[in-house]
């Protein structure tokens, strides 16, 4: 911007620092408050793309990271180097939530803060940021008392239930899914001590969920008693009808089916997940005759209003039941837990799509394997002939738009799309027709496809 250059962590005299800010401050002032917030903008790009290198860091060559973090540095370095004095708090604190995360700064309140990773343009920046990440640790470690408590509480659940499956004749088994919430629970359970054996019922999870469960967790066994598919099973097992949340047999056949169902079982099931689960306690039985009949032994090491009836089990406890999302995160970054790289692109992780979900969450899916909707078509014309392609709530039919069928079907079973989900169904259906577009137009295009060499 016209300014004499100052490399980070340098600093000179005091006139030259100030001649320095002067010229940094007159270009600023310059600048409208679009440019200004555009520079803002690259600068925490800088800063997130770091972020993102270091989580891909697994996926690439050493060299290829190398090249890869002497650009950002660069860019992080070259944006800088632009801000005045006024603005380099409001910067140094973008420095901070940047690098570390914003909310989730909490993460490093347990480990020593790597200055390393934070770039400013003289070490007095360095102090300043530093000073503010102090302060914001100090406020976080309070809360981590409360952290220490929840985590405590959880494995005496886990110790309480493990007696009473003993006393019981039962084995404990965990319910496990690849997700945050059976992480935690695996890793509570691991600490605990107990003796403990966990599942993965199998059902239209991604591959890279498979992947992740079976590079991260061997030891999980994996179960499913269909031989089919998610998909080949509409076709095999239900006559082309498709699975809706009023008869969701999906869950019945694969994640919940009823040969997977253990005794004893610890899940990750908490209440803030949604309204449905918002009653839900730390333990519960079967039914009432169960938890009458084992009262005594019940009660000896849960009180009361920690007792309920209704899970599919014999005995069920939810160790994490009373736990935020937040305290999800923070628990699995303070003890360097793998993430699901699926919690890139979605905030909960299951099957790849769902009828019981709405349009929202399934577009990422529809637009990732745009083939899906082909495969659902074809699953139910093969499961019978005598099928129609009517929307009933909307009278419309689809003999003639399919697809349309489909993603109305992904949306909690052909509820009405809103405006926005209208648009993310136009979004799709390019997806989709330029599969059969792009071959169309290469033919069409014949010798002239692609230039010759």
């Amino acid at each position: 911007m016209g300014t004499k250059e100052k490399k980070s962590g340098e600093l000179g005299n005091n006139s030259e620092n100030s001649q320095l800010d002067n010229d940094l401050q007159h270009n600023w002032d310059s600048l409208d408050e679009q440019a200004k917030e555009y520079i803002i903008g690259q600068y925490q790009h800088g800063f997130e793309g770091m972020n993102t290198l270091e989580s891909e860091k697994g996926l690439m060559t050493e060299d290829e990271y190398e090249w890869h973090k002497q650009y950002w540095e660069g860019w992080i370095e070259a944006m800088i180097n632009t801000f005045p004095e006024s603005e380099m708090k409001r910067v140094n604190w973008m420095c901070i939530t940047a690098w570390i995360g914003g909310e989730d700064i909490e993460e490093e309140c347990n480990n020593p803060i790597d200055t390393n990773k934070i770039y400013f343009r003289t070490p007095t920046d360095r102090d300043k940021c530093i000073g503010e990440i102090n302060a914001v640790i100090k406020k976080y470690q309070k809360l981590n008392l409360f952290a220490d408590q929840l985590e405590q509480t959880a494995i005496e659940r886990i110790q309480k239930f493990a007696k009473i499956a003993g006393k019981m004749g039962f084995e404990v088994c965990l319910g496990f899914s690849g997700g945050k919430d059976s992480q935690v629970c695996y890793d509570l359970c691991k600490r605990s001590g107990i003796v403990f054996k966990a599942y993965y019922n199998v059902a239209f999870e991604s591959n890279t969920t498979k992947r992740f469960i079976s590079e991260h967790y061997p030891d999980v066994i994996w179960r499913k008693n269909v031989p089919y598919g998610f998909i080949e099973n509409i076709s095999a097992n239900h006559k082309g009808f498709l699975p809706t949340v009023q008869a969701a047999y999906c869950c019945r056949d694969f994640k919940h089916n009823p040969k997977n169902v253990d005794n004893c079982s610890i899940v990750g099931v908490r209440r803030a997940e949604s309204n449905a689960r918002s009653s839900r306690t730390a333990f519960s039985a079967k039914n009432k005759t169960t938890l009458k009949k084992n009262k005594e032994l019940v009660s000896e090491y849960f009180v009361e209003n920690c007792q309920s009836v209704g899970g599919a089990s014999v005995i069920q406890l939810m160790p994490i039941v009373d736990w935020s999302d937040d305290d999800i995160w923070d628990y699995i970054y303070k003890y360097n837990l793998p993430v699901n790289p699926e919690y890139h692109h979605t905030k909960r992780v299951g099957c790849i799509v769902c009828p019981k979900s709405n349009f929202t969450r399934n577009f990422y899916y529809l637009m990732k394997y745009p083939k899906l909707i082909d495969a659902f078509i074809l699953a139910r014309e093969r499961g019978s002939a005598d099928i129609d392609w009517m929307i009933t709530g909307s009278n419309m039919d689809c003999s003639d738009n399919k697809p349309y069928y489909i993603c109305r079907w992904l949306n909690r079973s052909f509820m009405p799309f809103t405006k926005r989900q209208e648009e993310l169904y136009k979004r799709v259906r390019a997806r989709y027709d330029a599969i059969y577009l792009t071959p169309l137009l290469m033919t069409l295009a014949g010798p002239y496809a692609s230039p010759k060499s």
